[in-house]
């Protein structure tokens, strides 16, 4: 991954431990600092594309404005992660250029998604959608029988299931999906597949990529719905 480049984590203290440790099991690259200063010189070292800071930080919040200045990549994304902070403390991470947020308690679903939209950016790439975590526990039909899957992340038009029996890439599956106004069927195409190997992309659980077809716009209309409200959890 050292060409994706890694994350700094910014002003954590006493929280680093244990934080640390759920990162690591997260198999992502990250970097640490304390202060601003500590930070300036990691960001000049041209390998962190995105920075998180802790949610109440023992420095002032408008010198990571001009963090990015002192990186090679440009601009950086800024996120913030911890207990939830007064809305006028939020308001200044706002201004200092932060987009995404995390706020106790989390999961490791919900820390890896958003440390990964950290790095890659708000949207899929590919298909110009947003994406959500989720804790719904879907089940897949396909031509082999059942089986359960978490659904890592959710849009529109498709999902990634965490699962460690996922169907073939270019396989066919139903997948149900319990919303909260109800139960969703939608056919799916598997696109990609993540299982241990070579090519195992370490930063996504083990599961598969599916993309729906043939949705009713009213299925559609309950996904939009459901992706716009868990959206607005993650974004500051």
């Amino acid at each position: 991954m050292a060409d994706e480049g890694s994350i700094l984590l910014l002003g954590f203290g006493d929280q680093r431990k244990a934080l640390a440790g759920r990162v690591f099991l997260l198999r992502l690259k990250t970097a640490w600092a304390e202060t601003l200063e500590e930070a300036r010189e990691t960001v000049a070292g041209g390998e962190p594309r995105a920075i998180v800071i802790h949610s109440r930080p023992r420095f002032d919040v408008a010198g990571l404005a001009d963090l990015g200045k002192d990186s090679p990549h440009g601009r950086l994304t800024l996120g913030v992660l911890g207990p939830r902070p007064p809305e006028r403390q939020l308001e200044a991470l706002r201004q200092a250029g932060a987009t995404l947020c995390l706020w106790d308690p989390f999961s490791d679903g919900e820390l890896r998604f958003v440390l990964n939209q950290a790095l890659h950016g708000l949207q899929d790439c590919s298909r110009g959608e947003v994406r959500v975590p989720t804790d719904l526990a879907a089940r897949i039909e396909s031509a082999t029988g059942e089986k359960p899957a978490s659904v890592y992340n959710l849009s529109v038009s498709g999902a990634y299931l965490e699962t460690m029996r996922p169907t073939s890439n270019g396989g066919r599956v139903m997948v149900e999906l319990p919303m909260p106004g109800g139960t969703l069927r939608v056919q799916a195409r598997v696109v990609s597949t993540n299982v241990p190997g070579n090519l195992q992309r370490p930063n996504l659980p083990m599961g598969m990529g599916v993309q729906f077809f043939g949705v009713e716009p009213a299925t559609s209309s309950a996904l939009a719905g459901y992706v716009e409200e868990r959206g607005r959890g993650y974004r500051l």
